[in-house]
């Protein structure tokens, strides 16, 4: 068995081992995780008969202790999608900040709506909505999907009862209400820098594109109006002195 500082260098490899398979060569994240511990546990010099074991034993502790859990957060964020809570939350939340301020609300809607429903789930009801306020409000489409994705990312990553900050608190026996509030401030702050920091540069960003779209638009348009001047006042010309080209031809 491998002991002390080589412990840490292995870490650090099984995490970019995983990242890569799950980031660049798109493998499922269940897979890359077990492959990536087996590899770690060869890497260690675990006996291979023991590898089996540890890995059958950590997933059935975790998924002992935190299974009811995500079970019954599963059940309310269901609740919350056959019921339209979701979209009465969203309706709230636009109805205190409309107009210039819809990034706000969409991003506070998908904080909330984040911390009871899996994101995927957000972000599909979410959609059609954004469209709609994108075009009411003229606020970049790109701006307001980037403050609803980083708030429903930061509260599915950090707070409970979604499974990796429960697994987290488990294993690290913490307490479930000091963790969930130290958490759901990190997530916030992430959604303020993420999702509306961010999403205002990206805002401002597709504005200058469009902008400068237009202009060169214009600009083709113009070369355009004066090629046909151009061309009108030629035929002008030799409309007004065909006497004199007449009989040239």
């Amino acid at each position: 068995m491998v002991t002390g500082g080589w412990l840490i260098v292995i870490f650090l490899i099984a995490i970019a081992i995983l990242l890569i398979t799950i980031i660049k060569f798109k493998v499922n994240a269940f897979i890359a995780l077990l492959v990536t511990t087996i590899g770690t546990g060869l890497m260690v010099r675990m006996p291979v008969s023991d590898i089996s074991k540890v890995i059958g034993n950590g997933f059935g502790n975790t998924l002992g202790s935190i299974g009811v859990i995500i079970g019954l957060g599963v059940m309310l964020g269901r609740f919350l999608y056959e019921s339209g809570g979701i979209e009465v939350i969203a309706d709230t939340f636009l109805k205190r900040f409309n107009g210039s301020k819809s990034r706000i609300a969409v991003a506070m809607a998908g904080f909330i709506t984040g911390i009871p429903v899996f994101g995927d789930v957000v972000h599909i009801m979410y959609a059609p909505m954004v469209r709609v306020i994108s075009k009411k409000t003229r606020v970049s489409i790109v701006s307001l999907c980037c403050a609803t994705v980083c708030a429903t990312v930061a509260t599915g990553a950090m707070v409970i009862p979604t499974p990796n900050p429960m697994a987290v608190a488990e294993n690290l026996q913490l307490d479930y209400g000091v963790f969930f509030l130290y958490a759901a401030l990190a997530g916030l702050f992430g959604t303020i820098v993420g999702g509306l920091g961010y999403g205002r540069f990206l805002d401002w960003q597709d504005r200058k594109i469009i902008m400068n779209m237009r202009l060169r638009i214009l600009k083709i348009l113009k070369r355009r109006a004066e090629h046909r001047l151009q061309e009108e006042k030629f035929r002008a010309l030799v409309w007004r002195y065909r006497f004199f080209w007449f009989p040239l031809c």
